[in-house]
């Protein structure tokens, strides 16, 4: 939800000396992405990459997962998306379907908010609307992994945009969709981690 609260000082102090680190893992990204050297960018390029095929890459949708896993503690980090028309962050699950058509829901192991043609979404079991008072340059995601909780924040704003609550008993991983590149280069900026 929203603007449920402003963090705390103490709990903000807490997230942030929770950050894990989060590179992009090559062995998972779509052939149409491209990462960047550092692998904390992406975006969707209408070239392919000459990528082997594997168990863990995505094949269908442009997504690309993070190279390091959580199975317990609290993790934070934040993405930059002030530039994007469309995206998706979140986490994936390790049993995750990462070959053919996929659709994004904590039932299929897949915990995102996203924005597509203007509009903020929680990819719920049948999508969930968010309205969100003020674009945000940049989306902080809060694993409480104990808790079963998934959080996305406005990090600028420390404003709570949308909370998954589930059970957990495997590997969860950041998850990444930088989205199409759209006509007159709409959307072909980057989702960088910062």
């Amino acid at each position: 939800r929203e603007g449920d609260s402003l963090f705390q000082p103490l709990e903000w102090t807490i997230l942030h000396a929770c950050d894990g680190g989060i590179e992009l893992n090559l062995a998972t990204a779509h052939p149409n992405l491209k990462v960047s050297p550092d692998k904390k960018s992406v975006w969707y390029a209408e070239k392919v990459q000459k990528f082997s095929d594997n168990r863990t890459r995505f094949d269908s949708s442009p997504f690309v997962l993070g190279s390091k896993g959580f199975k317990e503690g609290k993790h934070y980090w934040v993405v930059e998306v002030s530039e994007k028309t469309d995206w998706h962050l979140g986490i994936a699950s390790e049993s995750s379907q990462r070959k053919g058509p996929i659709m994004l829901s904590p039932k299929n192991g897949f915990w995102t908010i996203g924005l597509r043609q203007g509009d903020y979404w929680a990819q719920t079991t049948t999508e969930t609307s968010l309205s969100v008072s003020k674009k945000p340059n940049k989306i902080g995601i809060f694993l409480n992994y104990s808790k079963g909780e998934i959080s996305f924040y406005n990090a600028e704003e420390n404003s709570l945009i949308y909370k998954f609550t589930d059970k957990f008993n495997e590997e969860l991983f950041p998850f990444f969709g930088p989205g199409l590149k759209k006509e007159a280069g709409m959307n072909d900026k980057p989702l960088k981690i910062c």
